[in-house]
């Protein structure tokens, strides 16, 4: 049907069939220790976090070879929507500023909870640091690195 035929709001459906192709084609190019990871950041693109992150659990259910191995979202509010699917979450935006409004709050939390955070100085590796042994236990970090890519 030609687009000025269309006629009503704008939709999208999300197919669990083209999830699980997409994985299954991805599972079958890599070797079985290769962890994968969903990218559901800014609400899956617009598509609603949590109901991908759902479809993608319900497809490992069904079919464990196509497994997700961690979801990544970009913020602390965005990993909370996620936290209840028993994956593990990588915050991609870089942590900074930690003794900032609620930057401690939100990332003690994240050491709670075993979110790994994004840093890309190391201000922010020590400010975490200093949380995490506040709070006795580990964070979990990756370190952003600047290869010139625009």
């Amino acid at each position: 049907m030609p687009d000025t035929d269309f006629q009503g709001e704008a939709r999208f459906i999300i197919d669990p069939e083209a999830l699980a192709t997409n994985l299954r084609t991805m599972r079958r190019q890599l070797a079985a220790e290769v962890k994968l990871c969903a990218v559901v950041k800014a609400n899956a693109y617009g598509h609603d976090a949590r109901l991908v992150a759902s479809a993608i659990c319900d497809i490992e259910k069904a079919d464990p070879f196509l497994n997700v191995d961690r979801f990544a979202v970009s913020t602390f509010d965005e990993a909370a929507d996620l936290d209840e699917f028993g994956k593990p979450i990588m915050l991609l935006r870089p942590v900074e500023n930690g003794f900032l409004g609620r930057q401690r709050e939100l990332i003690e939390e994240a050491i709670r909870r075993g979110w790994t955070m994004t840093i890309r100085s190391a201000a922010a590796a020590d400010e975490i640091a200093q949380f995490a042994r506040h709070l006795e236990k580990q964070a979990q970090v990756q370190i952003m690195i600047d290869t010139g890519m625009v």
